[in-house]
């Protein structure tokens, strides 16, 4: 009769999730959607993250709560590398976990959301030019020559 084989017993210890965006944390983790639920995106990727980056994220999506990161960071959107998109050579942005709020502060104003779609999508077709284009550039270049236009037709001149 032959002998049954044993299996090792030395298996190695299961490596703890890292969450998508900040990467190694404790967690709680939770299961994300890079689209949010509330925004269409019911089926749309997941990601594990930790209840942390979760909640800051909040109800935008991913290129959103880049440019938040960026902005609270001091850094172009396009410099901020998420953990799970990181490589050797784009390594994690390590100070994501350093933001606290993405709240924003008494000169931020919310615009109508088809006004934000509009700036959206003309903010995707010009950057393929200018990849250093943000959508808080766009929207101050349209106020600013906006204001400009009231003033002329207002015959305020520069205040």
């Amino acid at each position: 009769m032959n002998e049954p084989q044993m299996l090792p017993l030395d298996f190695p210890e299961p490596t703890p999730p890292d969450c998508w965006y900040c990467g190694p944390t404790a967690g709680p983790f939770q299961t994300e959607h890079q689209r949010p639920i509330s925004r269409g995106g019911r089926g749309s990727t997941t990601v594990l993250s930790c209840a942390r980056c979760n909640a800051l994220k909040g109800p935008l999506n991913i290129d959103e709560f880049r440019e938040g990161l960026a902005e609270r960071l001091g850094v172009q959107p396009s410099d901020v590398v998420f953990a799970g998109e990181a490589t050797t050579d784009r390594p994690a942005t390590t100070a994501i976990a350093t933001v606290r709020s993405l709240a924003a502060d008494r000169s931020v104003v919310r615009i109508d959301p088809a006004v934000g779609e509009g700036l959206h999508r003309a903010w995707r077709y010009l950057r393929t030019g200018d990849r250093g284009l943000t959508r808080r550039d766009l929207a101050s270049a349209g106020i600013a020559a906006h204001l400009d236009k009231l003033r002329q037709r207002l015959d305020l001149g520069e205040e």
